[in-house]
């Protein structure tokens, strides 16, 4: 999940649960167009330990298009 201001200029971003769910923190008061993007090769879970430790048995979904709000 990425959150992009008026501008055009990604601000934060964070990663979706296993079951979709996500936070971004450290964003200031605005407005913000949040983008959904895959995840895609050569990305595993594995790259990320945080992900891998917490969520283990779990497997990357990359089957979709970016997406945006």
């Amino acid at each position: 999940m990425v959150a992009v201001n008026s501008s055009g200029q990604a601000r934060a971003s964070a990663v979706t649960d296993p079951n979709g769910e996500f936070t971004i923190q450290g964003l200031t008061a605005g407005t913000y167009t949040v983008y959904a993007e895959p995840m895609n090769q050569p990305f595993v879970s594995a790259n990320v330990f945080t992900l891998a430790q917490s969520y283990p048995g779990n497997t990357v979904n990359s089957n979709f298009t970016v997406r945006f709000r």
